[in-house]
């Protein structure tokens, strides 16, 4: 009876062993590859290269002018303060400043009517240390070449034009190339901002990956217990029943 019994509980316990196991070993693997996939190295990232569209701010220029219309200096005073400006040194971006100066004489001169003009030179070197305020080249670059389109656009805007002709031709311009500076620095800032957010997903990640791999070794360690204590039945139980048979034929050959 008994054995019997024995029998019965060992069945019970070998079908809850394997499914014990099983799930450990399910979990480990599990919270191994969620680990893994958490230690991966950081997301690396190429500099950032702002695009600005000029959609829309031409009207925004012309509306901030009129809400302040005496904000910004006249670049006619600045001009004459700074002097003739010396040669300019060899520059990859020389023929977009050339380009963006040009614009904005040819701005200034047509809504005047030739009543002002500017100094190439100076609007050179100013759009130049504009550009260049930007520590990586490659966003020195973008700003000088998005400024051409972008310029291009919004001085040769209607409304624009009929603003700078009533009111400062040269507080216009400056007005379109800080809208263009703020429109530029706010992306830069946005992208930033959304690369912290990716790094601090990472960290966060990592933690958790970490903890991920102490569960998947702790449910492969009881795992391994399980399997090993299910062993150890196994070869207890077989070697009672080849004792119990040994005894059984010694006692046979000795009542034979």
């Amino acid at each position: 009876m008994l054995q019997k019994l024995e029998h019965i509980y060992l069945g019970i316990l070998r079908a809850f062993v394997i499914v014990v196991a099983g799930i450990l070993l399910i979990s480990a693997a599990f919270f191994a590859l969620g680990a893994l996939k958490g230690l991966q190295s950081p997301p690396e990232h190429e500099t950032f290269v702002p695009r600005v569209e000029h959609e829309g701010a031409a009207q925004d220029i012309v509306d901030s002018y009129a809400d302040a219309p005496d904000a910004s200096q006249s670049m006619s005073e600045s001009q004459e303060a700074a002097g003739p400006v010396g040669e300019e040194k060899e520059d990859p971006n020389l023929a977009h400043y050339e380009e963006v100066a040009d614009l904005i004489d040819s701005f200034v001169v047509e809504v005047t009517d030739g009543q002002l003009t500017t100094n190439i030179d100076f609007l050179i070197a100013n759009i130049r240390d504009r550009a260049e305020y930007y520590s990586y080249q490659a966003r020195t670059d973008a700003y000088a070449e998005g400024l051409v389109s972008y310029l291009d656009e919004i001085l040769n805007d209607d409304a624009v034009r009929d603003s700078a002709e009533r009111t400062n031709a040269f507080d216009i311009v400056n007005r379109a190339l800080d809208s263009y500076d703020q429109t530029f620095d706010r992306q830069i800032e946005q992208e930033e901002q959304r690369r912290n957010q990716e790094r601090h997903q990472h960290i966060q990640d990592k933690a958790n990956a970490t903890q991920s791999l102490y569960i998947a070794g702790g449910a492969l360690g009881a795992f391994l217990f399980i399997v090993f204590l299910s062993i150890f039945i196994k070869i207890e139980r077989n070697l009672r029943t080849l004792s119990q048979h040994v005894t059984a034929q010694n006692e046979a050959r000795q009542n034979g």
